[in-house]
């Protein structure tokens, strides 16, 4: 099945159920839908909804049915056509749900009431969603209306004071500013990380080879013969020590022999029993191996002391200079690379109004509405099919005198559609056609939704054009005249008369009446 999604006015989000066959669409509260707007007629459309397709008439409405920006009389609606009655935008959608599943109830209409004004919800039909559903629904909008709401506004306010560029701009060196800490300042802390733990591992090795060098020396008892200078040549290493197990008193360098350690670390390591490393500040970092032998006495391992390394990561050490400096690069290279991506996407972003004002200028010198635009994005779908509505309004068709005005394009519409007989209105000014009554269509098997605002190359038969030219020249050549022409239509000659409605300047829209000679 199928339902109208209504875009714009007082009820835009509304969604309709169309019911099999006709639906009829107006301000009348007998419509099946009722439409809340002034400018839409008491029955303004009416809708046939099929399996496969839907069907828009115009059942006489004052402001017109519209198709993406082009009035139609009757129309099959494509995917994606956005109709229009007079301030009205609504969307044809395909429905999950079926007719059964309606029960064959008509879709209820808005009245005065509250519980009219709510409107049908699909998803209280079975099979359309939950409770779950609808909660979540509602916090999504709620969510919306916070950010449209109260959010929006204050960006709104931007535009108003400065440059919508600049404050485009703005965003985007805010948004690089924010991306980039957040990129930096985890990849400081995994460098840190990772620098740690390497250099814990290297200062662990330099204690091993600390604790293999002065290993044999320990054993034998001669402790004249411990040696740590090979030790605190390695790069990084500040202290390097040997330290007794048995009463805790330094053994080598000499320099500092039998001296109580006093740094916390190294206390803390000779209370362990195997190896041990810790950062101990900022950029000092400590490592313990302990020195054991084979203990005759006890016939067990035991401890005799432990090499102990004190590693400086210096300038390996990522302090806040070099976090500084890794934010600073990454920042410059962001703003490189968003300057560029900034020019990209204003240019796309003005592009749609530039093509629009554009057309629109043309529109406006050559009198015509077909404004169009390929851009998918709703908001200027609807911009561009309503300018087309106001266009079609308001160009050639409406001339005044004094303080009357009278619409040429619905007074020709009007005309032909009350001839009994096949007709086609044609604008004089630009020698568009205006419409074709529904005997026309008939006899000539073209559709008049197709031909409505075009020129006269959209009638695809080469005789019919080439007669209807010749008739327009003739009547310019003498506008007094009612010129005529005859052609053959299914093997009938038909007789083909000019008639043009003129006003003040001159010619406003020809009639061209077609019937069998002696007929009209």
């Amino acid at each position: 099945m199928w339902a109208i999604r209504i875009l714009t006015g007082a009820q835009a989000g509304k969604t309709f159920l169309l019911k099999p066959g006709n639906n009829i669409v107006g301000r009348s509260p007998e419509c099946d839908i009722k439409i809340d707007s002034r400018g839409v007629s008491k029955r303004h459309a009416e809708i046939f909804a099929f399996e496969d397709r839907v069907v828009i008439n115009d059942a006489g409405s004052a402001n017109g049915v519209f198709v993406n920006g082009t009035r139609v009389k009757s129309h099959q609606i494509a995917p994606g056509d956005k109709v229009t009655f007079h301030d009205i935008v609504i969307a044809v959608v395909p429905s999950k749900v079926s007719a059964r599943a309606i029960g064959g109830q008509r879709v209820a209409n808005y009245a005065s009431s509250a519980s009219q004004n709510a409107g049908p919800d699909l998803q209280s039909i079975p099979g359309g969603g939950g409770r779950q559903r609808n909660r979540d629904d509602d916090f999504i909008k709620k969510a919306q209306g916070y950010f449209d709401n109260v959010v929006m506004p204050g960006v709104y306010k931007l535009v108003e004071i400065t440059e919508l560029k600049l404050v485009l701009l703005f965003m985007m060196i805010a948004f690089i500013f924010a991306i980039t800490s957040l990129q930096v300042l985890p990849m400081v802390t995994r460098m840190r990380t990772s620098l740690v733990s390497e250099s814990l591992r290297r200062a662990t090795t330099i204690a091993k080879n600390l604790k293999a060098v002065n290993e044999q020396a320990l054993t034998s008892g001669n402790d004249a013969l411990l040696d740590v200078m090979l030790a605190e040549r390695e790069e990084g290493v500040k202290e390097a020590l040997i330290v007794s197990a048995i009463d805790s008193r330094i053994k080598a360098p000499v320099t500092k022999a039998n001296a109580i350690p006093v740094r916390p670390f190294i206390l803390e390591a000779i209370k362990k029993d195997g190896s041990f490393s810790k950062q101990i500040d900022g950029s000092l970092l400590g490592a313990s191996v302990p020195i054991q032998a084979f203990s005759a006495e006890t016939s067990s391992i035991r401890t005799l002391a432990y090499a102990i390394v004190i590693y400086d990561m210096g300038a390996r050490a990522v302090d806040a200079k070099m976090t500084a400096e890794i934010f600073i690069v990454n920042l410059l290279i962001a703003l490189l690379v968003g300057f560029f991506l900034y020019i990209f996407l204003f240019k796309l972003f003005e592009y749609p109004f530039v093509s629009l004002n554009h057309q629109l200028d043309k529109a406006l010198k050559d009198g015509t509405a077909n404004l169009h635009l390929a851009f998918q994005l709703e908001s200027l779908q609807k911009l561009c099919s309503n300018i087309n509505s106001a266009l079609s309004r308001t160009s050639s068709g409406p001339v005044s005198s004094g303080n009357v005005f009278v619409d040429r394009n619905r007074e020709a519409e009007n005309l032909i559609d009350g001839i009994p007989a096949p007709a086609i209105a044609i604008d004089a000014v630009n020698e568009s056609i205006i419409s074709a009554n529904s005997y026309y269509e008939r006899l000539t098997g073209s559709n008049n939704a197709s031909l409505r605002r075009q020129s006269l190359s959209a009638i695809i038969d080469s005789a019919l054009r080439q007669n209807l030219e010749d008739l327009i020249s003739q009547f310019k050549r003498d506008n007094n005249s009612v010129p005529r022409s005859s052609l053959d239509f299914n093997g009938i000659t038909n007789e083909l008369r000019l008639h043009g409605i003129m006003d003040k300047d001159g010619a406003a829209y020809y009639i061209i009446t077609i019937g069998q000679l002696g007929g009209i």
